[in-house]
């Protein structure tokens, strides 16, 4: 979801004026927290002296602010032109640690003896992750832990009740402490 502000003019002076936007990403791009991220993204940035930038609640007591009043958050760099200020509530990457390895995140679809269709993951992983399987809609089907090391991780087709997801389209996130990875898969019994 996009928000334009396009031409917007200055109470003074009136002659400057500033193009931006802000994006909402949809639920299908989930945090950790599952809240939607929202982006503000400057084309221009003339004369900001007394402007606020943030987001708040309903009631107007939850909020964050990246600027107020003029006033810069200390983590947040001043307003220019072509910088975005992203909100979301994932975990920040900070220092310098060892790289994550992924050798392999294989979607494979395996038959068993009994005809029971299994989706296996072939993954090596330097630390804990965890596997989440959306439907094609957004919802959260399935969560399962991976410890880390050499696994063969095996997802049955059923969903966090037991229950068997229909034929379709699936998303794989495979996310860690500093790992992000994607994929779909076709599920069909």
């Amino acid at each position: 979801f996009i928000l334009e502000w396009d031409s917007v003019h200055y109470f003074s002076p009136n002659t400057q004026w500033d193009k931006f936007e802000i994006i909402v990403y949809d639920t299908t791009i989930q945090t950790a927290t599952g809240d939607n991220e929202i982006i503000f993204q400057y084309l221009t940035a003339n004369n900001y002296t007394s402007n606020t930038v943030g987001i708040e609640d309903e009631t107007n007591q939850i909020g964050i602010n990246a600027v107020y009043n003029n006033t810069y958050d200390r983590r947040c760099a001043p307003l220019a032109p072509g910088r975005a200020i992203k909100i979301t509530t994932d975990e920040p990457i900070v220092g310098i640690s060892e790289p994550v390895t992924v050798k392999k995140i294989t979607p494979r679809f395996l038959m068993n003896t009994i005809s029971k269709d299994k989706v296996s993951f072939i993954l090596s992983l330097s630390q804990e992750a965890k596997i989440e399987i959306y439907s094609i809609t957004g919802r959260k089907v399935r969560s399962l832990s991976v410890p880390a090391g050499e696994r063969v991780i095996t997802w049955s087709g059923e969903d966090e009740s037991g229950q068997r997801v229909p034929n379709g389209i699936y998303i794989v996130r495979l996310s860690g402490k500093e790992l992000r990875e994607r994929a779909k898969i076709i599920y069909i019994r």
